[in-house]
């Protein structure tokens, strides 16, 4: 017998099972994001009718502010928030992209980082970044709109103008600054919330 091609049976048993597992292992798996979730495409008129039904409690609150204390502008900035992050992503439409999402999420930040804030806390940079954020989600809009409205972009432009004083004052001036943002914002968020049905109308045949 040649002894090259001996080879022990436990040994050929090791060899063809360890060839047999290498075979059998299971390939990684390949990490694919998960896809955002679809925008829900309903009715025109029933998006109407949903701006409409959240416009004067963004009014009320854009009026409320700056509150009679920084716990209570704390809150009312921290329920403005909330109606934005509900109303936005109305207005933007189903072809929301990665930076509008972005900055709902980031609106959804400086909302939870209020919430959080301990008595005495300055938010002066949360409050910053929110109405920020929100006058670069209207610019958005406003670019969107199919026909230009001078009127829409005209209450855009105002809500940059509002947003230089709040590098100017701190503390109590600054509250009062953000109140005016807000109030801007609101007019802006009627606009579009106005001219929705014009937006999104079914083409015609």
């Amino acid at each position: 017998m040649n002894a090259r091609s001996f080879c022990p049976p436990s040994l050929s048993y090791v060899i063809a099972a360890a060839l047999m597992a290498s075979a059998c292992q299971p390939a990684q798996p390949k990490i694919v994001p998960a896809p955002p979730p679809p925008s829900a495409n309903l009715d025109t008129q029933v998006q109407v009718n949903f701006l409409a039904s959240h416009m004067d409690n963004l009014a009320a609150i854009a009026t409320a502010l700056p509150g009679d204390s920084d716990a209570q502008f704390r809150s009312l900035m921290h329920d403005e928030l909330d109606e934005w992050i509900t109303v936005f992503p109305v207005l933007v439409g189903p072809d929301a992209d990665f930076q509008f999402r972005q900055q709902i999420a980031e609106l959804a930040d400086c909302r939870d980082r209020l919430a959080a804030m301990p008595e005495g806390s300055n938010s002066d940079a949360a409050t910053s970044a929110a109405v920020r954020t929100a006058t670069q989600i209207l610019h958005g809009i406003a670019q969107r709109q199919p026909v230009v409205d001078h009127e829409l972009f005209t209450d855009v432009l105002n809500c940059d103008d509002v947003n230089q004083r709040l590098d100017v004052y701190q503390g109590a001036l600054h509250n009062a600054a953000v109140g005016s943002c807000v109030r801007q914002v609101v007019t802006a968020l009627k606009r579009a919330a106005a001219i929705y049905d014009k937006t999104y109308a079914p083409v015609q045949k």
